[in-house]
């Protein structure tokens, strides 16, 4: 079994060897940071606002109840 150093330095020196896979991966990163600059954050409307914020509190007062249950059941 390989160890991680010997590993990496096999992989490194395959690559060595096949340029063009490096130059097929570097075009797609490319495309796809193209892409993604194009997409932006969606912009939410009020009723959907509150509805998250409620979730959060929700969330927030769900938690503060299990505290108070898990510390009730430790006594």
């Amino acid at each position: 079994m390989l160890q991680p150093a010997e590993d990496h330095k096999a992989c490194l020196s395959e690559l060595r060897l096949r340029p063009h896979l490096v130059k097929n991966i570097l075009q797609e990163h490319e495309e796809t940071q193209q892409r993604l600059q194009h997409l932006s954050e969606r912009k939410l409307g009020p009723g959907l606002k509150i509805f998250l914020w409620g979730l959060r509190l929700y969330v927030v007062f769900m938690v503060v109840i299990v505290v108070i249950n898990v510390s009730q059941s430790i006594h």
